[in-house]
């Protein structure tokens, strides 16, 4: 599992959890702190592995008190969290990446 935390502007905005394969990731760059451009995907694609499938299911919901710790929200904090649940398929493989990440929305931006 790869464990991680992103930051926009200095504060943490979203966590997010990867589950791979370990016999597939052992030993490459998926288990060091910093992937290299391009991150896990582009491991994956240098290994073989492309993806060529993304199934993404999302919810709302407040967070947790991990969460609002984890991300440093106040305890009066008034803004959702959107929970996701993505698994990633190769031609190759049915299932070579899970994740699931956890943002939040007071963080969020828009493209227009």
């Amino acid at each position: 599992m790869r464990r991680r935390r992103f930051w926009i502007d200095g504060n943490p905005s979203q966590l997010a959890d990867s589950y791979y394969l370990l016999d597939l990731v052992k030993g490459t760059r998926i288990t060091e702190e910093n992937t290299g451009p391009g991150g896990g995907y582009r491991v994956l694609e240098e290994l073989g592995y492309p993806l060529t499938r993304v199934r993404e299911e999302v919810a709302i919901r407040m967070p947790t008190p991990d969460e609002v710790r984890a991300l440093g929200l106040s305890l009066g904090h008034q803004s959702p969290n959107c929970i996701g649940s993505r698994s990633q398929e190769t031609s190759r493989l049915r299932c070579c990446k899970a994740s699931s990440p956890v943002t939040d929305t007071s963080s969020a931006t828009t493209c227009r």
